[in-house]
């Protein structure tokens, strides 16, 4: 939408992008998206750069800036509790925006934990002369949670539901505590010595016996012992695994990652090259420090999800379309993106089990107005229908794809969870049910999504019903039921069932 300038002078315009100037939000992290409308075809400016001054009752107004490529900009902007009054400025054009942040009141969140081993020192693994400290370590941590909360809000929004998104326990309960630290009593070698699934069981059994246990959290936690060793080319203390109430991660690229948010664009172009005789790789073959960064927070978005039980569909974020996560945040020039090599082995440390699923997608009732246009998708996909990464072509950046969403049935899951809405007292809890012997499903509350499972979590079948109208029961189609293990469906209240087959 286009607002007035405030300096008549300046011919430009600032134009938002699905933003209105007095938004409500409720994660403290906000992407503005925009474009410049030059006002005068023969005015010189040379100005390359878009301002965002955050406004405050002190003496000083925190500012930072931005990127304008090709008269686009993407800014963050790093909110406080209440109403926070923003000015972008380019040249001599200003355009005065609100945001009010506020968190939802809820119980329900996600709590960032850095993991440090009983006999390690919790540096984590680091090019020399970088801060490897457990402070800037939990500062990353924090900075990374607060991009994918932002993300899974613009992500769910582009699908057509509200900005919902996950709170972080920095929301409603300590402010100040972006990650906690817990001393575990595994020791390193311990550690290195055991697979991802042994370290997910774990650390899972052990935080749910320490003081922080609760069934209204759900842990999104980094490894500080993570080891690359450069001779044998093998990562130890690894894991990239979600489920359940953890996401558990190493840190062998967390260097990469910005601690803080005025660096998040900076992190994600840096052309540095990985040296793999030192440093782990992980940045599906395009072997840059920036490349790292864009896959492994891309990895903890997707490997959260399953924590809010999502699946495996063919497409989107949890599905193997999460390498490029830097276009959501980075106004790019075509030459931003290198493709990677879909038809090497092994791609990433964070590779995700994608298999064979008839990926049948249904959205039944009001359809939700789509707020972007449809993400791209691979005209040469091969008929087998497994997911591969695609190649990116400059024409598609050009075009203003993130190549970043939510399937249709993860948007829906996340969209009526009871991780992403107001928590409401005294609701039926089981109130959804399955007949086998019929494979009807019934719920009072009415049935928003319906999915069909096969192995590894992949996706068979998949059914919405996002409109005012409440489904009370949905007949499952047995021709969707070869190879299925599972039936997931939530219903409008955020009651989730999970009935074998």
């Amino acid at each position: 939408m286009e607002q007035p300038i405030q300096e008549s002078s300046c011919p430009h315009r600032i134009i938002l992008r699905d933003l209105s100037t007095e938004e409500k939000v409720t994660f403290s992290l906000m992407l503005i998206k925009g474009s410049i409308r030059i006002g005068n075809i023969n005015s010189r400016c040379f100005n390359t750069q878009c301002s965002v001054i955050h406004l405050s009752n002190t003496t000083t107004n925190k500012t930072s800036e931005w990127p304008v490529v090709k008269n686009k900009f993407k800014c963050l902007a790093d909110l406080s509790n209440g109403d926070n009054n923003i000015v972008l400025k380019f040249c001599k054009t200003t355009l005065e925006i609100k945001l009010h942040y506020s968190p939802r009141n809820t119980k329900f969140c996600v709590t960032p934990l850095y993991i440090i081993c009983k006999d390690h020192n919790g540096h984590f693994q680091a090019p020399n002369n970088c801060d490897n400290s457990i402070d800037t370590a939990c500062r990353k941590i924090g900075v990374g949670a607060r991009l994918i909360q932002c993300l899974t809000a613009e992500k769910l929004y582009e699908s057509g539901y509200e900005r919902k998104t996950f709170q972080l326990e920095r929301d409603i309960n300590n402010p100040n505590e972006e990650c906690v630290r817990f001393r575990s009593n595994l020791s390193v070698s311990e550690a290195r010595s055991m697979g991802q699934e042994e370290l997910w069981t774990y650390f899972g059994r052990e935080i749910m016996s320490s003081s922080l246990s609760s069934s209204k959290r759900k842990f999104l936690a980094f490894l500080s012992c993570t080891h690359w060793d450069g001779r044998e080319k093998v990562v130890k203390a690894h894991a990239a695994l979600g489920g359940g109430g953890l996401a558990l991660f190493g840190t062998g690229c967390l260097h990469t990652w910005p601690s803080v948010v005025e660096d998040v664009v900076t992190c994600f172009l840096d052309t540095t090259p990985v040296d793999t005789q030192y440093l782990m790789d992980d940045s599906c073959y395009r072997g840059t420090f920036g490349s790292c960064f864009s896959t492994t927070l891309g990895s903890v978005c997707h490997e959260l999800g399953h924590t809010f039980d999502l699946g495996h569909p063919r497409q989107g974020i949890m599905g193997r379309g999460f390498d490029n996560v830097h276009l959501v945040f980075v106004a790019v020039t075509s030459g931003t993106v290198r493709a990677a090599n879909p038809r090497k082995t092994n791609p990433q440390c964070s590779t995700v089990t994608l298999v064979h699923n008839l990926n049948v997608e249904c959205v039944i009732g009001s359809p939700l107005k789509q707020r972007s246009r449809t993400p791209a998708r691979d005209p040469q996909r091969p008929a087998d229908g497994l997911d591969r990464v695609t190649n990116i072509s400059n024409k598609q950046v050009e075009e203003d794809d993130d190549l970043t969403y939510w399937s249709p049935g993860c948007a829906a899951l996340l969209a009526f969870h009871r991780w992403f809405n107001t928590e409401q007292e005294n609701l039926p809890k089981d109130d959804l049910h399955f007949d086998r012997s019929r494979l009807l499903l019934t719920g009072s509350a009415g049935v928003r999504v319906v999915e069909v499972r096969g192995p590894g979590g992949s996706v068979l079948g998949a059914w919405q019903f996002p409109g005012t109208r409440r489904r009370h029961q949905f007949l499952v189609p047995a021709q969707v039921l070869s190879g299925a293990q599972l039936i997931v469906a939530e219903d409008s209240n955020g009651n989730i069932i999970k009935a074998n087959v």
